[in-house]
């Protein structure tokens, strides 16, 4: 599979994990908790550069990898749920500061995009799955990637496995369906 080019990001960069935003995100609430003389893991709640203007927000642990994106009713977190969740698992997180995760190779990142398709792709009598960049938020942490880089990735494999994802044009740009499994024999 060929992999789409971006330039990688200077290393010089001083990745501070109490101050760093994953890209194509913004952090909206950093929490820290102090275990002792140690500094805890820092939980950031982050929203996205969504293609919708529709605000949702994701909760992540720097130390324990802890994640959510959703109520208890499976609805999208707002940000003042979101901000009460952070504080409340920074408050008990006992993980210890791991720094910023490292940055994934771009077939790395490319791999990762494909695994978060294959997961949305649906049995056939349930038919196409409508991808939007939204369905990669929570993973924004580890995949370190910008929307562009997302939207090459599946152009990409719209064009190498046209019987998995399928690109469309759309009023709005291009638009991707993850294509059912085949039906079973």
């Amino acid at each position: 599979m060929l992999l789409p080019s971006f330039k990688p990001l200077p290393e010089t960069l001083a990745k501070d994990p109490a101050t760093w935003t994953p890209l194509g995100t913004s952090v909206t609430v950093r929490c820290r908790n102090a275990l002792g003389p140690a500094e805890g893991a820092v939980v950031l709640v982050y929203t996205s550069d969504g293609e919708n203007n529709m605000e949702h927000f994701i909760v992540a642990c720097l130390g324990c990898h802890y994640l959510a994106w959703q109520t208890s009713q499976r609805r999208c977190l707002p940000q003042d749920a979101a901000a009460h969740l952070a504080n409340a698992h920074a408050a008990d997180c006992r993980a210890m500061s791991c720094g910023v995760p490292a940055s994934p190779s771009d077939g790395e990142a490319a791999q990762m995009v494909r695994t978060r398709l294959w997961e949305l792709r649906r049995h056939e009598s349930y038919g196409v799955h409508h991808v939007s960049v939204a369905d990669f938020d929570r993973l924004r942490v580890a995949l370190q990637r910008s929307r562009d880089f997302i939207n090459a990735t599946m152009l990409q494999l719209a064009t190498s496995e046209p019987h998995f994802v399928a690109a469309q044009d759309g009023y709005r740009g291009t638009r991707f369906l993850v294509q059912p499994h085949a039906p079973r024999a």
